[in-house]
């Protein structure tokens, strides 16, 4: 559910519909099993994001994902870095600190997508993969959090350039998660964490690392079978959440 200052944030997005030409025009406008994708939100100027409190917690291994167009990496309200998602509560530090998915811009990274996690003592923000994400560009993009084997397998597929689905993988010393029922999407201010200044789309949280075979990109049908799927299928809602097998799916 959402908190009460979830009601206000909502106000300073916009829910637009995906167009044929432009930021978001290349997002996938249905998944399998009948999912159809029409919108995505756009976060304002003075956004402080999406927040939902009292969310599921991991504290072990996970998965997050989403599409995401971001319009400038540099743009004020960054603070050196755009989160995309995030469970984070507060600013005391790392027991109010879960995870975030993010584009790092400083401390030598540039432009590179990147992991924060804490276990509740100690936050690292140096897990950084070696994909760059470009400005003005659609973009799907995940991080499975992998505790067993000490890794976060990072992906990042170039959708306006129609690239190939690229991946990085990279250490970690954590054996547990920091919970936190704090989820976020588009920013986190209560940790100085940066404003997306773009689109997000369709966030999938897993509990466990989603094989590469079963992540949503990989759930997008074929053109022919896409034209008969928004062709037969109407939209409940603009704003829609699944819940499936344990994951849960926002647009």
């Amino acid at each position: 559910r959402c908190s009460s200052a979830a009601s206000d944030v909502y106000k300073r997005q916009d829910q637009v519909s995906l167009p044929t030409d432009g930021p978001g025009s290349d997002f996938p406008r249905g998944f399998e099993e009948g999912v159809v994708n029409e919108s995505a939100v756009k976060f304002l100027d003075q956004s402080n994001g999406l927040v939902a409190d009292n969310t599921s917690t991991v504290t072990g291994s996970f998965t997050i994902e989403l599409f995401t167009h971001i319009e400038d990496l540099f743009h004020p309200r960054t603070n050196g870095d755009a989160v995309l998602a995030a469970q984070v509560t507060g600013n005391q530090g790392p027991s109010q600190f879960g995870w975030g998915l993010r584009v790092e811009m400083e401390n030598g990274a540039d432009r590179q997508l990147a992991l924060s996690i804490s276990d509740g003592v100690t936050i690292d923000e140096s897990v950084w993969s070696g994909i760059s994400i470009a400005e003005q560009t659609d973009y799907y993009v995940a991080a499975a959090f992998d505790v067993e084997n000490g890794s976060v397998t990072f992906y990042a597929q170039d959708l306006t350039n129609d690239t190939p689905l690229m991946t990085d993988q990279v250490s970690h010393s954590f054996t547990t998660l920091n919970p936190d029922p704090y989820f976020q999407i588009g920013n986190a201010p209560s940790f100085d964490l940066g404003h997306v200044d773009g689109l997000i789309d369709e966030v999938r949280f897993s509990r466990g690392v989603v094989p590469e075979e079963d992540l949503l990109i990989n759930q997008v049908p074929e053109p022919s079978t896409l034209v008969l799927l928004l062709a037969g299928i109407p939209i409940a809602s603009r704003l829609r959440r699944r819940i499936n097998n344990g994951q849960s799916v926002a647009s």
